[in-house]
């Protein structure tokens, strides 16, 4: 946690990375942004300052940005977000709230429509942080992650909008800090890298495919299956082969 914080902010076009802003947002870690589509607007919340843990809501226009909220989830870091693209909102979940010793996992979820955060839910997945979490076209999902007594999971868990869902606790080894991204084309959620104890890097990629077609809105989809594509670099990965497996 000795690292300084940064407060810029860039784009990339598919080719080149371009600063657009060192305005907006005070600089911050374990912070956490996605893009809400139905808006058109990146949206920003929470984070470590390093001088206090943050709770404010920012918009990013492509131009500027503006902050809309200092009310909601309590002051957090280290928390999952993703943008419903089944019901057109912003999904938080989790994280740590302002301590940093001893270590808290929180476990409650809360929807963003574009001015007002509301709790939607306090109990189903697994009180955690550093999970990775991203919406498919049916509902969203979520990995991993960490809780207070420092166990790593590596459960799937599906969230419809007003349910917690236990799917799988099979497929990638337990892991905290990985990425997650919706591959719309395929319906395919794509898995990269992590932790399994902050020291321990991954390198692997793993894919889990949605097996139903898109349902109609307010439905729930099915459960998918993890399948190990690849390595992405040289070298060993503890416990996962480099040859194509399914579960």
């Amino acid at each position: 946690m000795g690292n300084t914080p940064m407060g810029d902010t860039w784009s990339w076009n598919g080719e080149d990375w371009t600063q657009l802003d060192d305005t907006g947002p005070s600089a911050r870690s374990a912070h956490a942004m996605v893009f809400h589509s139905a808006r058109g607007r990146a949206v920003l919340f929470g984070g470590n300052a390093l001088t206090g843990f943050l709770n404010d809501t920012w918009e990013w226009d492509g131009q500027a940005w503006t902050q809309l909220a200092d009310t909601g989830p309590s002051p957090r870091y280290q928390h999952a977000m993703a943008f419903d693209l089944v019901h057109k909102q912003v999904v938080l979940f989790g994280g740590q709230p302002g301590t940093l010793v001893p270590s808290v996992a929180l476990g409650d979820t809360w929807s963003w429509d574009g001015s007002t955060w509301t709790q939607i839910a306090t109990f189903g997945a697994n009180p955690c942080f550093s999970a990775a979490m991203v919406s498919t076209d049916v509902q969203i999902a979520m990995f991993g992650g960490m809780d207070d007594s420092n166990a790593v999971f590596r459960e799937t868990w599906t969230f419809d909008g007003t349910h917690w869902t236990h799917r799988q606790d099979i497929g990638p080894l337990a892991r905290l800090s990985h990425a997650m991204s919706f591959d719309a084309a395929r319906r395919t959620i794509v898995l990269f890298g992590g932790t399994t104890d902050f020291t321990n890097m991954l390198q692997d990629t793993w894919e889990h495919t949605e097996t139903d077609p898109p349902p109609p809105p307010n439905s729930s989809g099915g459960l998918a299956i993890y399948t190990a594509i690849r390595r992405a670099l040289a070298g060993g990965t503890p416990g996962v082969a480099s040859i194509k497996q399914q579960f």
